[in-house]
């Protein structure tokens, strides 16, 4: 029992594993992935293939059915493929989590609310705001109405706290998935309550909180003795008007004149922000703008703007329109005539149809702005009493001078008439509308964030009311079944969610199930027909509880599902003050987190965190670009995110600033400090890193751009001081981060992977990046990389390509040094043996012989020597230079003479003439045209010779040099034995000495290439030369890359194709080997033929089928 749970455990994590890396590869494409390409992608990118045959699937299709809250199947239309896409906003998963999350099984536990009320903001929260104003004070922009709010220009609002018992420490992102929400109690609130008290003069809060440099925002003390009082505004200044001449009529007001004009009959403050943005990557510069009118905001999103002045003329239109402002303005349509009864018919047939597209109403005060657009007129004066007299829709109450105009239901006429329509109830029941509170800061509990401009909550004030509904539902739903033969869209309704009742609305019926949105909660789940009952009229009594609102400041953030992500941790399942900072035309707030000692801003800490790029997790893949590689393998990738944007959005102005006023460069330079340095060869300015005040080469000193990663010398009239536009900038995150491919030992990469790796991957190709070892000591994080390559889209991995591109090269990379050898180099003994000679000779007679220690070899030789009259050893044969080393080493002559130090070239292969048919093996292959074969003949012959080696000389054979071979005798084309690290023993070829303790070698059995140490050779006998070289060099013939270079997918595919097998050839061509050193072997070109079935199969035309090569058979064929 215990061994089935503990692998029902274990099947458990692996689906959920395997679910998590499905959806990360799912996201990494905003189109989805077809289906018949999703196994391949899958691989790629994790390393191991989809197991849903180990899950019970017999296809991969019916296990992507299975999880609905991870990927969607979807058909692309006119028969097109099948298409995977990521499940963006999990339903019921959610749903469950939240219900679940949300119960409790004791009334007695105490209320859970905030601590506390935050302070309010005293001014707009706009980023970068010293940049902005001093760019637009440099313009020549006038400053705008009240754009800078202080504490003495007019009263703070007023703060209350709540009697809380206080939150939980703020929690971190949870990376599991799973309940892991704050519970808001259902206890009973104490009727004797402590009344709320005024809070005192503000004061600035110091951040501890770990995230760093938060612009908090201030904070009221604790404590407060004495209320605050209002300090008057002053009565604003009219100026005095001018006389108009005469002869022109005066010129319209401007939208934002009249927005003023409102402001200062009012006494209301009007501000105005203003950002940029790009509406595509290389797009031009746009503007977004936002006005405050007191308590009220508008927006010029989404329409886009080219100037900061017509942005902000676009957002004070739309204020104009909402406040009617339009009306009596000489700019203003023609009214509508409802002079008689055609008249008035025509227009409340235009209303009727107006209200007939929005099927959710439309509000009183949006219908004129609609009508204007549609009609090019303006509504009468007495607009909304003709529609409400000719019932043309149905209205609500009129409550804060606004009602909702809904379409008239298509009822029976019996019905219309009945009493209820009389007394003007809508068609369908519903509770009374859920009434803001007065005052600004409300304690809320967040239900569901759908984005940064859609986030719903509900008052915890009204937390009782709501379980107690609840629970009545349940009971009541448990004993009556009320169940509905037709449901209507737009009903709601009381449904069954994982066993709890809830009320929903009906948004939409497909396929025997129904989309619906919860009422109290704000999120969207998809059930079953059965489960949707009728929704009894006593559940009505309380309001719906979801409210929906969006954050300040945050709404271009919207679309990002980064954003999104963050901040569905940072608040969901939460309970937190709401600042509101308008009301009108959409609820906007910001969330605090009062839990900890410092108030957390939840907008200003999402903001922080979307600025700052970080390496996805390890179960998560990003999109990233590779902005620069430095010649040590450092990778400096950047993530198109919101950080980046908002950087270069603001470089962009600093550009243009300096190339407009021609300001002075740094008079003074501080190394670590951060300038705006003029790229070379442009007029465009990045954040450059002063590395070194020295003066190098022409006098410019050393940089690194921040934002790229780039290392360069710049001349110092090209840096300029970037304190002037603000600390903001310099304190903004770097936007590079640096890592490394993984599976690239440190100090192993040259310039020439430097220099494939930028031709591989230019600077604009979006990547897919996966983390696969983290930062340890200060080393960067060890990545992996994927890029998509024509013409079919395929995903590839940059690592596998680098490795495939460096080996078609014949350059490895290199394995990390070992120490050094204990013993002195060559140079150095014979030094050292010279001297001595010259000493004993000085000495006039030394004649004693010298001693010279026995190196057994293969016979058991020992030195020979003899000694002359005068003492000195000499050797009794002439020797070389060579052997004069050796000799000094202790090299017996024997030794030299087997070809230890002449290098006694191997055998090359002897291969038929052309057009005959040999056998062979397949044991290496980089692409079609450059693999490497053997005779399928010599293949014992090669495995006695190999077992030979590895027992000689893993015993006696390495007694000669027990430390390994001397540096000085290892020597470019000579062949020598070398330990590979599966520890056997091969047959290798010097073909490049690369500094005193790294040598270049081909193996000449198997045609692969290396880097080995002296440490890892020792000398060739003689009695392993008799076998020839058996490695070919060969290629295919009559074909050719389907594009310019090979594919590294089809050279992977092509190896997995041939490699380690036996195949017929034809040798259609025969040339000599230039590339390997071996004198006197061959390259051929071969037709390779499959023979292990009953029909033999051509490889170069069965590659050609399959799209990884052209094949082009010759004429004479």
């Amino acid at each position: 029992m215990r061994k089935n749970l503990h692998i029902s455990v274990e099947m458990e994590a692996l689906q959920e594993e395997v679910e998590t890396f499905l959806h990360s590869v799912l996201s990494c494409e905003k189109g989805g992935i077809p289906l018949s390409k999703l196994q391949e992608e899958y691989t790629v990118l994790i390393g191991s293939p989809i197991p849903y045959q180990k899950f019970g699937f017999s296809s991969l299709i019916d296990y992507i059915k299975s999880i609905p809250n991870t990927a969607a199947i979807r058909k692309s239309p006119e028969n097109g493929p099948t298409v995977i896409e990521a499940v963006l906003k999990p339903a019921t998963a959610h749903v469950s989590q939240l219900v679940a999350g949300q119960r409790t099984a004791s009334k007695t536990k105490p209320i859970m609310r905030p601590s506390r009320h935050p302070a309010p903001r005293t001014g707009p929260s706009v980023r970068f705001a010293g940049f902005q104003g001093k760019l637009d004070s440099q313009k020549g922009v006038a400053p705008t109405v009240a754009a800078s709010i202080s504490p003495a220009s007019q009263p703070p609002r007023r703060a209350y706290r709540g009697q809380g018992r206080g939150l939980s420490q703020l929690k971190q992102p949870n990376t599991r998935p799973g309940p892991r929400h704050e519970v808001p109690p259902r206890l009973q609130r104490p009727s004797n309550g402590v009344p709320s008290t005024v809070v005192a003069n503000s004061l600035p809060a110091s951040n501890g909180t770990a995230e760093p440099s938060l612009r908090a925002p201030l904070r009221m003390p604790r404590t407060a003795d004495s209320p605050l009082r209002p300090v008057a505004m002053p009565a604003p200044c009219m100026p005095p008007r001018m006389p108009t001449p005469p002869a022109s009529p005066p010129a319209p007001k401007t939208c934002r004149q009249l927005v003023e004009d409102y402001a200062r009959e009012k006494g209301f403050s009007v501000s105005f922000s203003a950002i940029t943005s790009r509406s595509s990557k290389k797009g031009p510069v746009v503007w977004l703008a936002t006005l405050k009118v007191d308590t009220q905001a508008f927006y010029s999103y989404p329409d886009e703007k080219e100037s900061r002045e017509e942005a902000e003329e676009e957002a004070a239109r739309k204020a104009i329109s909402f406040l009617g402002l339009h009306q009596g303005s000489p700019s203003q349509l023609p009214v509508t005539i409802v002079s008689t009864s055609k008249q008035i018919e025509v227009f409340v047939n235009r209303i009727k149809e107006l209200v007939r597209q929005k099927e959710n109403g439309l509000w009183s005060t949006v219908v004129p702005e609609i009508y204007q657009e549609q009609y090019r007129e303006s509504v009468p004066k007495s607009w909304l009493e003709l529609v409400k007299a000719e019932k043309a829709v149905y209205m609500t109450d009129m409550k804060d001078n606004r009602c909702i105009l809904y379409p008239e239901s298509p009822k029976p006429k019996q019905e219309a008439r009945s009493t209820d329509a009389e007394a003007g109830s809508p068609p369908c029941p519903v509770p009374d509308k859920l009434s803001l509170p007065e005052s600004n800061h409300w304690d809320v509990y967040i239900t569901y964030v759908a984005s940064t401009a859609e986030v719903y909550f509900r008052f915890v004030d009204l937390n009782d009311q709501y379980w107690q509904l609840r629970d009545d539902m349940e009971s009541f739903y448990k004993a009556n079944s009320l169940p509905i033969s037709e449901i209507d869209d737009n009903a709601t309704c009381a449904v069954n969610v994982d066993g709890n009742w809830l009320r929903m609305q009906v948004i939409d019926i497909q396929d025997g199930k129904a989309e619906c949105i919860s009422v109290d909660n704000g999120d969207i789940t998809i059930v079953p027909l059965k489960n949707v009952h009728k929704l009894d009229q006593k559940f009505l009594s309380l309001p719906f509880q979801a409210v929906h609102c969006q954050l300040d400041e945050l709404l271009e953030f919207a679309d990002d599902k980064q954003a999104n992500k963050l901040l569905t941790d940072l608040s969901v399942g939460k309970c937190l003050i709401a600042e509101v900072t308008a009301r009108e035309p959409v609820l906007t707030v910001i969330l605090y987190d009062t839990s900890t000692d410092e108030d957390v801003n939840l907008n200003e800490l999402l903001l922080k965190r979307l600025e700052t790029p970080t390496l996805p997790g390890p179960d998560q893949i990003a999109r990233v670009k590779l902005s620069h590689t430095d010649s040590r393998g450092n990778l400096y990738v950047q993530f198109s995110g919101p950080g980046l944007r908002s950087m270069m959005r603001f470089m962009d102005g600093v550009s243009s600033h300096i190339k407009l006023n021609n300001p002075t460069p740094a008079l003074s330079l501080c190394e670590s400090k951060l300038y705006a340095c003029r790229m070379t060869g442009s007029d465009n300015f990045c954040r450059a890193l002063l590395l070194s005040t020295a003066r190098l080469q022409e006098g410019k000193v050393l940089v690194r751009f921040v934002d790229t990663g780039m290392e360069t010398l710049v001349p110092t009239s090209d840096l300029y001081d970037l304190d002037v536009f603000g600390k903001d900038i310099a304190s903004f995150p770097h936007q590079a981060i640096v890592c490394r491919l993984a599976d690239v030992a440190l100090g192993t990469w040259t310039e020439k992977a430097t220099t494939l790796l930028r031709e591989m991957v230019p600077s604009d190709l979006v990547l897919l990046l996966k983390v696969v070892t983290l930062p340890e000591d200060g080393s960067p994080p060890l990545v992996a990389m994927f890029k998509r390559i024509e013409p079919n889209n395929e995903l590839v991995s940059v690592n596998t390509s680098l490795a495939v591109a460096l080996e078609s090269r014949q350059e490895e990379r290199r394995p990390k040094r070992a120490p050094l050898l204990s013993r002195l180099s060559s140079q150095t003994l014979i030094a050292e043996k010279k001297a001595e000679a010259a000493t004993n000779g000085a000495s006039g007679g030394c004649t004693s012989t010298a001693v010279s220690m026995p190196v057994p070899g293969p016979q058991g030789d020992a030195p020979r020597c003899s000694s002359t009259s005068g003492g000195v050893t000499t050797v009794a044969t002439p020797v070389s230079e060579l052997a004069s080393v050796a000799l000094n080493l202790g090299v017996s002559a024997e030794h030299e003479e087997e070809g230890l130090l002449q290098g006694k070239p191997l055998a090359a292969p002897q291969l038929p003439k052309v057009g005959s048919f040999i056998d062979i093996n397949i044991t290496e292959a980089a692409n079609p045209l450059n693999f490497t074969c053997q005779l399928y003949g010599q293949g014992t012959a090669l495995d006695e010779l190999m077992a030979e080696m590895l027992s000689f000389y893993e015993a006696e054979g390495s007694s000669a040099f027990p430390e390994g071979l001397p540096e000085a005798l290892l020597r470019k084309g000579h062949y020598y034995a070398g330990r590979h690290v599966d520890k056997s023993w091969y047959r290798v070829l010097v073909q490049q000495v690369q500094g005193p303790l790294m040598a270049s070698v081909y193996f000449v059995d198997y045609g692969d290439y290396s880097m080995m140490q002296p440490s890892e050779l020792q000398p060739l006998w003689q009695r392993f030369r008799h076998l020839p070289v058996q490695a070919i060099q060969a290629s295919l013939a009559d074909v050719t890359p389907m594009q310019e270079d090979w594919n590294p997918i089809d050279c992977i595919n092509f190896r997995n194709m041939v490699k380690d097998k036996a195949f017929v050839a034809k040798i259609i061509e025969k040339s000599p080997d230039t590339k390997t050193g071996v004198e006197g072997s061959e390259c051929v070109v071969l037709r390779l033929y499959d023979t292990s079935t009953s029909i033999d199969v051509l490889i170069n035309k069965l590659l050609a089928e399959r799209n990884i090569l052209r094949y082009t058979p010759r004429s004479s064929d």
